[in-house]
């Protein structure tokens, strides 16, 4: 994670580290908080939908609490759908790879 996100993670109030100094201390929940926004990127949450996620973790944010509808049930229907696209990308993909090693195999018979 790039230096820029991690800022701008913390300008959206979605990571609070402690200052100590005027320095910024990143400890075991800043951490955690880090880990689990990379993970929810990976999955194509958007910045809201990562808001949604920390606080049903329990990682504080600062801002407004997610609406009322934004409780696990929610958060699994969440990834329910990222992986129902994965699913679908997955069986095109394959498709994809079929098609050419169907080609590559009709031009080695020439």
């Amino acid at each position: 994670m790039t230096l820029r996100a991690i800022r701008h993670y913390e300008s959206l109030g979605l990571l609070l580290p402690r200052r100590i100094g005027g320095a910024r201390v990143y400890g075991a929940t800043e951490l955690r908080t880090l880990e689990l926004l990379k993970r929810f990127k990976a999955l194509g949450f958007t910045l809201k939908e990562c808001r949604s996620g920390l606080q049903w973790f329990g990682q504080a944010t600062s801002g407004p609490p997610t609406a009322s509808g934004s409780g696990l049930q929610a958060l699994v229907e969440l990834l329910q759908n990222r992986r129902d696209a994965v699913d679908s990308m997955l069986a095109e993909l394959r498709v994809i790879r079929d098609a050419a090693s169907a080609a590559l195999a009709t031009r080695e018979r020439c």
